[in-house]
């Protein structure tokens, strides 16, 4: 810790003895400092000076470095989750590159607005900067960026519950990764051609594709996805109601997820789909050792929806023994989530 503050103090020197000597530095001086900040975690220092290097380029009418510091305030919001001051920062910086006809960080900006939006549920807003990306690398002829547009803009068209595009865009994404021989990107595509199969409970073909999405993440030995293959089959199973398939699947997943030390939001959905297994054999104890896996899981990552989830999940082993203050409990703590995210209107 010693060292690294060392180290940190005598850059800060190092660039302000360079704003001295060079005053026409200062702008992007101010711009080094600001990354020093955020690279510390000191956030508020951070944001003062990506200003002030705004406010320098600004009075040299820099407009390639004002995008920077654009850019560099909109990641500090995004990191923050502060995602209107993102989004407004990041839209000025891109109708910059826009008007430079930097296409590169056009591409860039299209991604990251495209992510900002579908997180928010803004699925139209998300769709255009998709496809603003999808016509721009198709101009230059880049078949992969052409590729994960087309992966990108289908899981919208998923979200927005229109199935038939979603399959037309991931098999328009399957094809330009086959012509590649990108297995990573095939078997992404197979993972999510798989679930709009499942959705539509097309389960033979949801089936075909998550082994195949499977086979080749073990191939790449991607661990965590080949995981999540594991955890979709058996989905499949669960949902044909076979049952003891489905648990094998599960399983399998947790082996993987635990063996790479993976304690996150697809591990606690691993053991409440055991849970859940084991709920409809009526095996409640194991159903509920499950979702108390899952629960400690989603609260020590501060995942609060997955929370109101698994309390919904327990609230019902607790109803079906007859348990029913506890199973109150747990309701009462899943709507007090719910509400508090304003997740629905009461």
């Amino acid at each position: 810790m010693k060292t690294s503050l060392i180290v940190i103090g005598s850059v800060i020197i190092a660039v302000l003895l360079v704003q001295l000597i060079n005053p026409s530095m200062r702008a992007g001086t101010y711009g080094v400092l600001g990354t020093i900040f955020d690279a510390v975690g000191w956030s508020d220092g951070a944001v003062n000076m990506y200003e002030k290097s705004l406010a320098q380029f600004k009075k040299l009418d820099n407009r390639g470095g004002m995008a920077v510091a654009y850019r560099s305030l909109g990641g500090l919001y995004e990191t923050r989750g502060t995602l209107d001051k993102a989004e407004t920062m990041f839209n000025k910086s891109l109708a910059i590159y826009e008007e430079l006809s930097d296409k590169q960080n056009m591409l860039t900006h299209y991604g990251i607005l495209g992510r900002i939006y579908h997180s928010r549920g803004a699925l139209a807003e998300a769709e255009a900067m998709g496809s603003k990306s999808l016509a721009l690398n198709e101009s230059m002829g880049n078949q992969e960026g052409m590729a994960k547009d087309y992966g990108k803009l289908g899981t919208i068209y998923q979200s927005r519950g229109d199935l038939d595009k979603a399959e037309d865009v991931f098999n328009e994404a399957l094809r330009l990764f086959e012509s590649m021989r990108d297995k990573e990107g095939m078997a992404t595509t197979y993972q999510s051609l798989g679930v709009v199969y499942l959705e539509r409970t097309n389960l033979d073909r949801a089936e075909a594709v998550f082994k195949q999405s499977q086979d080749l993440y073990e191939t790449l030995n991607n661990k965590a996805n080949a995981a999540l293959s594991y955890v979709l089959l058996g989905e499949v199973y669960r949902t044909r109601g076979e049952l003891d398939k489905a648990e094998a699947m599960y399983k399998k997943a947790l082996v993987i997820e635990e063996g790479i030390g993976q304690k996150e939001e697809g591990t606690a959905k691993t053991f409440s789909s055991l849970g859940e297994v084991y709920r409809t054999r009526g095996e409640l104890d194991q159903a509920e050792a499950m979702y108390k896996n899952a629960l400690a899981i989603e609260a020590a990552i501060g995942h609060k929806a997955g929370m109101a989830d698994v309390y919904v999940s327990l609230g019902h082993v607790y109803h079906t023994r007859g348990e029913f203050d506890e199973a109150e409990a747990m309701y009462m703590k899943s709507l007090a989530i719910v509400e508090a995210l304003s997740l629905i209107h009461i």
